[in-house]
This record gives C-alpha cells, sequence and structure tokens, in this order.
C-alpha cells in the first residue's frame, strides 16, 4: 500500500475510518456531482456551439463568455468526471487508485478554478472597456486580442497549477487570489452597473421627452447603452454566484490548512462545500440565456434540434 502521507499532500489521513454518516454523505454527493456534472457538460457545450455557429456573436465579450464556458465545461467534465470515481475508490479502500483519482481531481479542479476566475476578470475589465473607449471599443478590443487575453489566462493558470505538484500552499495562495479577484470584480461591477443604471434612467427620461414631441430618432447610442448594461448585469451575477459558490469551500479549506489536519468533521464540511463550488458550472449557462437574448435563442435552438433527433 502506498505511504498517506505521500498522496499529494495529504496529511494524517485514514482512508480506511471512515463513519458511517460520511460515507453516506459521499454517495449523495456522487449522485448530485453526477446530475450537475452532466447540466454543466451540456449547458456549456450548447453556448460553445452556439457561439461559434452564429457569426453575429463572433464580439469580444462572447468570446470570453464562450472561453468561460469552456472552463466550466472543463470542470464538469475532467473535474466533476473524477471526482466520482475518486470518492468510490476511497469508499471502497483501494488507496493506490485514491491516490491517483485524487492527483487527477485536484489539478484539475484546481486549474479550471482559477482559469475561470481569471476570465470573469477579463470579461469584467472588457465591460469597463466597452463604457470607458465607446465608439473607439470596436477598434481597439478585438476578437483576436479577446482570445490572446484567454490564453495568457490559461497559461497563468497552468503555471500556477504546475506549482501546485511540489508545493501544497500554492493552493492557499491559489485560493486567496481566487477570493481577492472575485472580491475586486464584484465590487467594480456594482459601481460599474449603478452608474449604467443612473445613464439609463437618464435615456428613459431622454426617450419619453422626444416621444411627446412626436419626434420619431433611432439613436445606436442609446441602444448600446442598453446592451452593455443588461451585459454587465449578467457578469455581476455570474461573479456574484461564483463567490457564493466558491467562499464556503476556500473558508473550510483556510480551517482545514489552520488545523494541519482534517477531522471527520471538517472532511465533512469540506465535502459539502466541494458540492456547492461544483454546482456553479451547472449554473452559467443558465445566467447566460436568461440575461442574453442573443445567446439564449441560438442555444434553445440547439438543444431542440437534439432533442428532436434523439
Amino acid at each position: 500500500m502506498t505511504d498517506p502521507l505521500k498522496c499529494f499532500h495529504l496529511n494524517q489521513y485514514d482512508i480506511s475510518s471512515l463513519p458511517g454518516y460520511l460515507q453516506s454523505v459521499y454517495i449523495a454527493n456522487c449522485v448530485i456531482n453526477s446530475v450537475f456534472a452532466i447540466v454543466a457538460i451540456v449547458g456549456n457545450a450548447a453556448i460553445l456551439v452556439a457561439v461559434k455557429r452564429n457569426p453575429l456573436l463572433h464580439t469580444p465579450g462572447n468570446v470570453l463568455i464562450a472561453c468561460l464556458a469552456s472552463s466550466d465545461l472543463a470542470v464538469g467534465l475532467l473535474a466533476q468526471g473524477s471526482y466520482i470515481p475518486y470518492k468510490i475508490a476511497e469508499l471502497e479502500k483501494m488507496f493506490n487508485t485514491f491516490c491517483k483519482l485524487r492527483f487527477f481531481y485536484n489539478l484539475s479542479g484546481f486549474l479550471f478554478s482559477v482559469l475561470s476566475c481569471l476570465v470573469v476578470t477579463t470579461i469584467s475589465v472588457d465591460r469597463f472597456l466597452a463604457l470607458y473607449l465607446h465608439l473607439r471599443y470596436n477598434q481597439i478590443v478585438t476578437v483576436k486580442r479577446a482570445m490572446l487575453s484567454s490564453f495568457l489566462c490559461l497559461t497563468f493558470a497552468v503555471i500556477l497549477t504546475t506549482l501546485l505538484v511540489w508545493f501544497a500552499t500554492v493552493f492557499l495562495i491559489g485560493a486567496i487570489v481566487i477570493v481577492v479577484c472575485l472580491l475586486l470584480t464584484l465590487s467594480s461591477n456594482y459601481c460599474l452597473l449603478k452608474w449604467l443604471t443612473h445613464h439609463h434612467r437618464q435615456i428613459i427620461g431622454l426617450e419619453l421627452s422626444v416621444r411627446q414631441k412626436h419626434v420619431i430618432k433611432h439613436d445606436p447610442g442609446i441602444e448600446q447603452a442598453i446592451k452593455l448594461r443588461k451585459s454587465v448585469l449578467t457578469i455581476t451575477l455570474v461573479v456574484g454566484l461564483m463567490f457564493v459558490c466558491y467562499l464556503p469551500y476556500f473558508a473550510v479549506l483556510l480551517y482545514r490548512t489552520v488545523i494541519g489536519y482534517p477531522t471527520h468533521s471538517v472532511r465533512l464540511a469540506h465535502n459539502l462545500t466541494e458540492m456547492i463550488a461544483f454546482i456553479n458550472s451547472a449554473c452559467n449557462p443558465v445566467l447566460y440565456c436568461w440575461n442574453i437574448r442573443e445567446i439564449r435563442k441560438p442555444v434553445l435552438q440547439f438543444l431542440r434540434c437534439r432533442y428532436v433527433r434523439s
């Protein structure tokens, strides 16, 4: 049997001593994660297909959303996909298999969690630039530059994940970076949304005055401002949901790092908060379709066609 102390940063972990209630939680988690993994895979795959097939969606903002959907798809396919056999191996006391699956699960989960956070931050920067640059936005922010930004996010996430193989403290550092980025992004999006809401009210007042004078005038700037407000609202909801889903897990992780060993209660909290963090990847496609009409229509068409064929 492999030494437990050498099983990917595990300390004082006895796989053979699992109380009955913890085994029940593991089984329930496997069932729930199976459902949400399928939802995450299907939902995010539909987002990717919709963005790829519709030329009107080939914009920097939608490309970044597609990159976030790719990361969420990988979470459902790789992280959640490996979590289920990883927990089954622990329940069946197959320690060698448990260690290998734990290694893959932790690396994939860490990689795509960091990547998702970085891409969300990039999307927030993109929305700020759309407001700040205004008419110059389309000239400066291009699809190629959006793809380059996503590649840089992926590169940084891969480097951090590689360091995690040798240094366990990188996991805690990554968690702190994610929380700080989400807090900054959430606060900046809130301020941006507040300003856009005030601007939106001014636009409504202007439209009412124009209608009262019986003047029909089409202003593309007004439509652009309304679309920008909707997109900022969407990304604010995405960031807020990600923060709510990830914060309990990071709190347990911090506590586990401080005490130095996982008690049964800590292991219970760790597994429950892991499940909540996974749910985030399945919820994001729902938020896109709910708030972005340009994405909702092709996604529903794609899912409808698949359903009819099956």
